[in-house]
């Protein structure tokens, strides 16, 4: 029996992580008209690594994309989503903001940040986690 690592990926699951990143870049690409990858990969961010190579400006243009990517797709599909499914990419969409919004924060330390005022303005439901946030000791900013 060998023993296998799992601190790094498999080379599969590395083929598999790229395949499933440039259909995402394809179908955002879809939705929104000259949008480039360099401007889809913030939004498709998801581990500590990858995050932690995104500049605050990447992180609120990954806010915006979020937000501009929900309101063409819900507009183009209005007659065939069910109420349940608009409530679910509603949900989804705030969950992936609140997390653009809570590491731009811990990394950067600005609510001045499009993200942060994006955050506020789409998830008024979540400002005790907005206080709660603000009253965390901050990383060493990367400004």
């Amino acid at each position: 029996r060998t023993e296998t690592n799992t601190a790094q990926p498999s080379k599969k699951a590395e083929i598999q992580r790229e395949e499933t990143r440039q259909i995402a870049v394809e179908m955002i690409s879809e939705y929104i008209d000259g949008v480039s990858h360099d401007q889809i990969h913030p939004l498709l961010a998801s581990s500590k690594k990858s995050m932690e190579a995104l500049t605050a400006e990447q992180i609120d243009e990954a806010a915006q994309l979020l937000l501009c990517l929900k309101k063409t797709f819900l507009s183009r599909h209005v007659n065939v989503l069910t109420k349940r499914e608009v409530a679910l990419i509603e949900y989804d969409t705030k969950e992936r903001l609140s997390e653009l919004a809570s590491y731009s924060w811990s990394q950067f330390g600005d609510t001045s940040r499009s993200v942060w005022q994006l955050w506020v303005s789409e998830c008024p439901d979540k400002a005790l986690e907005q206080m709660a946030l603000l009253c965390q000791p901050m990383k060493k900013s990367r400004k």
